[in-house]
């Protein structure tokens, strides 16, 4: 711990400032990054678990509900069926929105606080679920849900990339994504209980007592996931990030817990380099730099916009569809019943497996390189299987040619646009905008998603070839944008954004912010969160009405 000289004794005190020897327990072989990685990755699971609980239940809560009792012509696919099932489907989606927005405000609050907030909306969320009566009660709880699900797409990521060291970010930050697609294939893999699903034209079907409690069961089983992520966070990783630690003024305690995280004594250098972040974010709370503002000059606008297109197109190549409605994939392309989970099984099994790679290539290769490579093998597994369907959807060749290339699209996915994007947002702003920016961006996907997501069963019960247009044209144009316009991260300290290099960006008449990309500069110590009159240096001529290009 470093010495606490007079002057500040008082302060130390009064903040509490006085670190614990050790911040994770001596009896764990992992290192103290993955420790607190690994807890995060808790709503992770439970992110991509929501996604995919009604992707195998959907059928048989359709006929245990009786939604299609008023259609004696249809046993699952009636009018009130397909509405109902893309309602409680699209739910988790519409609460992803309203959480996004609502991460950055709570983040303020600690990185730890707003994971413990997280999987207490899971826990009360999914045992709502699992009491659902009806499509009103399950569509709320799903909505809740959906919110815990927007929490952990902001709040996650932005935890570990401020618990990881700068050379195994990518690799930490994978994990993210890893656990999304496991929690995705738990689920699947609990639909195997069910059995063959009912089809529309199987009017003797009956819904089993097995099977009554089976899907109100899965439903419920983030709960224990969120007890679980709960206690870890409550009683044994206490400790905020380092960054959120030094905005607080417990710069002793952020320094020993680098220690901690980095495996070395010296860290001054980032400690530097966080307190520098931190001075710009504080310049520009002064300012009230809006994200409205910050939009009005080049330099902000150039990288929120590349952010936000990113986002949308994560989700308009149309892997959500794969995700929340691959049973229904399947079904259209006329496939037996039988096989149908099997193959949604193997889809999810795919995903994780083909995510693995990315966890080790994201810092080797770089984010730029994985991002092309992937939207360029959605692009052309998409567009072979499009052609393909137009010349003769019906020919059984051409059915099974099409899973092929959707199992193709979901590898391209998975060591690509899967992790890449989730990392890349928390990378890619300057401190000043991070949390806001990243909380909209974030927001945007989940739009996206919801305007895939929504018509897919109407689209994939009509002709699954449109849909098969859409995402190859949008993998493509994902593909051209970023080649053109996306600039790499790896290896670059999280306050580093390569966007931003040797441009003036904060829009202040009391500090010249551009000057603190010296390492070797002063800077103003935050540990009372006072700058001093030597320190805060007026702006060069113009710069508080300008933001350079």
């Amino acid at each position: 711990m470093e010495k606490i000289d007079a002057n500040s004794k008082k302060e130390v005190e009064a903040l509490g400032d006085v670190p614990p020897s050790r911040f994770t327990p001596r009896s764990c072989c992992l290192p103290a990054a993955a420790q607190f990685v690994m807890v995060a990755v808790l709503g992770s699971f439970q992110f991509g678990y929501s996604f995919s609980a009604l992707n195998t239940s959907k059928a048989i809560i359709i006929v245990d509900f009786d939604w299609c009792k008023g259609d004696p012509s249809h046993m699952v696919d009636c009018s009130d069926g397909v509405l109902y099932g893309s309602l409680i489907t699209t739910a988790v989606f519409i609460g992803l929105t309203f959480g996004c927005l609502l991460a950055g405000p709570v983040t303020n609050f600690g990185r730890r606080v707003s994971l413990l907030l997280t999987n207490l909306l899971f826990l009360v969320s999914s045992a709502l679920a699992a009491a659902a009566d009806g499509v009103a009660s399950l569509f709320l709880a799903r909505l809740y849900q959906g919110m815990a699900v927007g929490l952990a797409t902001v709040c996650v990521p932005m935890y570990i990339s401020e618990f990881s060291p700068d050379k195994s970010r990518g690799f930490y930050g994978t994990l993210h994504q890893l656990l999304i697609t496991i929690g995705i294939l738990v689920a699947t893999l609990l639909g195997l209980a069910f059995g063959s699903p009912p089809t529309d034209t199987d009017f003797s079907y009956k819904v089993s007592t097995f099977q009554q409690v089976w899907w109100r069961f899965m439903l419920a089983f983030p709960a224990a996931v969120s007890i679980v992520a709960i206690l870890l966070l409550w009683l044994v990783y206490t400790n905020e990030s380092p960054h959120f630690l030094m905005h607080q003024g417990r710069k002793n305690t952020a320094t020993a817990l680098l220690r901690e995280l980095l495996g070395k004594e010296d860290v001054s250098a980032e400690v530097q380099t966080i307190d520098v972040a931190i001075c710009q974010q504080k310049v520009l709370e002064a300012e009230s730099l809006s994200l409205k503002k910050a939009m009005t000059y080049p330099a902000y606008r150039h990288v929120l916009l590349l952010a936000f297109f990113l986002s949308a197109f994560q989700q308009f190549t149309g892997i959500n569809i794969l995700v929340a409605n691959s049973n229904k994939l399947y079904t259209s392309l006329n496939i037996d019943a039988s096989l149908v989970t099997a193959l949604t099984v193997v889809t999810g099994l795919v995903n994780v497996l083909m995510t693995v790679p990315a966890i080790f290539l994201m810092d080797r290769l770089g984010r730029r390189t994985l991002l092309l490579a992937g939207c360029f093998g959605q692009a052309a597994s998409t567009i072979i299987a499009l052609i393909a369907n137009l010349v003769d959807r019906n020919n059984t060749g051409v059915q099974w040619l099409t899973v092929a290339c959707i199992y193709l699209f979901v590898i391209s996915f998975a060591v690509g646009y899967g992790p890449v994007l989730w990392v890349y947002l928390h990378e890619i702003f300057p401190p000043e905008i991070k949390q806001t920016g990243a909380s909209v961006a974030s927001a945007i996907n989940a739009v996206a998603t919801i305007i895939v997501v929504l018509p897919s069963d109407f689209v994939l019960t009509s002709d699954m070839r449109v849909m098969l247009g859409i995402c190859g044209g949008t993998s493509l144009v994902a593909f051209i944008v970023a080649l053109v316009f996306m600039k790499e991260t790896a290896g670059l300290s999280i306050d580093e954004s390569p966007y931003f290099k040797g441009k003036r960006r904060v829009m202040s008449k009391y500090f010249d912010v551009t000057g603190l990309n010296n390492p070797g500069q002063q800077i103003p110590s935050l540990a009372s969160g006072h700058f001093s009159a030597t320190q805060l240096a007026p702006a060069p001529s113009g710069h508080a009405k300008e933001l350079s290009a």
